[in-house]
């Protein structure tokens, strides 16, 4: 532990003269290692100073391992569990598929609150839920390089596109796709009415609604799946 690698302090690699610094490479991560490495080190210290070196590092490790961690480690798991159990803003292991009800809006179209919905649903929800949830959250912490910044490293750009990408299919999810939801819905409410009208019924002009109902459903469906494809491309930059 801490306590005795301090009390029982043992020489750096600098202080032993086998290195200019106290950062060596290790054999455990680069095998083919040639020169002076970590391994050689507590070789090394191990046999000039066995006392010192069995107290700040063995010793020092049986009761951090065996003994200080067997009973803190529970203890601590058992806090994050209740933590992450009882406050609702630590529930990182839980999706909130909900979306929001807007009191001005008769429809409310996609007001889901609780119950039973397909796996399709499901799964849009869930990964635009989270990306409000890194726009509210995390965005700020992102790197947005201005204009100026861009014209003294043109390298930049790409990070400010990205920037703005994250933002434009926000916008689209909790704005522009709601007025072609509604464009749609409009649709459908004009050939349930002609469905009505026995006239329209045999013009033929009820079936041209239909058709035009389900090309704006398909363009909406299209649109849709450009705009996933777009978010599972910068997926793996939505972290700050």
């Amino acid at each position: 532990m801490y306590f005795f690698r301090k009390l029982f302090k043992l020489p750096g690699p600098k202080e032993l003269g086998v290195s200019d610094h106290d950062a060596l490479e290790s054999r455990d991560f680069s095998p083919d290692t040639e020169g002076y490495c970590w391994e050689d080190y507590h070789a090394d210290v191990k046999k000039k100073y066995p006392v010192r070196y069995f107290f700040a590092e063995t010793f020092a490790d049986f009761i951090r391992y065996k003994i200080w961690l067997r009973i803190a480690r529970p203890i601590s798991d058992l806090k994050y569990w209740l933590v992450s159990h009882l406050f609702p803003s630590r529930k990182y292991h839980m999706l909130d598929l909900r979306q929001p009800c807007r009191k001005d809006d008769i429809n409310n179209y996609d007001c889901y609150r609780y119950g039973w919905i397909d796996v399709p649903e499901k799964m849009l929800f869930a990964m635009f839920n989270l990306l409000d949830q890194f726009i509210k959250h995390e965005i700020k912490n992102l790197y947005c390089p201005s204009e100026e910044d861009i014209i003294k490293e043109p390298g930049l750009q790409s990070q400010r596109d990205l920037y703005f990408e994250i933002l434009a299919i926000h916008k689209w999810w909790f704005e522009e796709r709601l007025d072609l939801i509604k464009n749609k819905d409009k649709r459908l409410h004009e050939w349930c009415e002609a469905r009505k009208d026995k006239e329209k019924r045999q013009n033929g002009e009820c079936d041209t609604l239909f058709k035009n109902m389900q090309k704006h459903e398909e363009d909406l469906e299209t649109k849709l799946d450009e705009v996933i494809s777009r978010l599972m491309k910068i997926r793996r930059s939505l972290w700050t």
